[in-house]
């Protein structure tokens, strides 16, 4: 789920303006609206409007925002269906009367509470930050250049660019070697750094080359040499052919 903006603090009145983009976005919304909250959405409602040759009925798009009396969750739909009095001057529905309105996934909201507390406050973060919920982590490398990503359910973070100007020329003796061994070191600190293990399950090394194969065995004598155990007790590495350097191509890629 985006947080499209934020305004509020722990004991205070607020409001979050987010987006849900999946089924389990729903019902993390289920849970942060209440009795008493003001949500504004956008709706449609028939209206009879005169065209001067006799009244017609169109349907109009309508920003409302509603006090919550009820609240319903349809699962199955993956709607959420709002009904409250309408708290917004218009001329098509009237202030204080009962209107009703639907959340679903790809429809921005915006939620406002009289007080935030912090379990509200936390499931906010749960639901819209990828670090926490990502099981999902790549390291997508070329020779000078990696990114070390986390894939979410519908969201790919880039949490580190890492960037170096290697010599062209190979060999110990023209510095390769050692700027080759200090890209390296910078991109297994990223790893260290943004991927929480405890939450992430896999971790995918994809590029082009060998780049990928010589991060591997170096992150595998690294992690041992500082004593750092992370991915050989939790998950799986893959190694990938694609050529591009882009995430969402190679997540279609069908050598994966």
């Amino acid at each position: 789920m985006k947080l499209l903006a934020e305004g509020f603090a722990k004991g205070s009145e607020g409001y979050v303006k987010l987006l849900p983009e999946e089924a389990e976005d729903m019902w993390h919304v289920y849970n942060l609206a209440r009795e008493g909250d003001h949500i504004t959405a956008t709706t449609f409602r028939k209206v009879q409007v005169d065209k001067g040759t006799g009244a017609d009925s169109e349907r109009l798009k309508l920003k409302l925002t509603l006090q919550v009396e009820t609240i319903e969750f349809d699962a199955e739909a993956g709607v959420i269906r709002i009904k409250g009095r309408n708290l917004t001057e218009s001329e098509h529905i009237k202030l204080g009367a009962y209107h009703s309105l639907e959340l679903e996934q790809g429809r921005a909201f915006t939620l406002f509470k009289a007080v935030w507390d912090a379990l509200d406050i936390e499931r906010v973060r749960q639901a819209t930050d990828v670090t926490l919920s990502a099981d999902l982590a790549a390291v997508l490398i070329t020779e000078g250049l990696a990114n070390v990503c986390l894939v979410g359910g519908s969201t790919t973070l880039v949490r580190a660019r890492v960037e170096a100007n290697l010599p062209r020329k190979r060999g110990a003796a023209l510095g390769f070697d050692k700027a080759w061994n200090r890209f390296l070191e910078h991109v297994f600190n990223a790893v260290v750094r943004h991927v929480d293990f405890s939450v992430v399950k896999c971790l995918v090394i994809a590029g082009p080359g060998f780049a990928k194969d010589q991060f591997k065995d170096y992150m595998d004598a690294e992690a041992v040499r500082r004593e750092v155990r992370f991915v050989p007790q939790r998950g799986d590495f893959f190694f990938d052919g694609c050529s591009g350097m882009a995430l969402g191509a190679w997540l279609g890629c069908s050598e994966t």
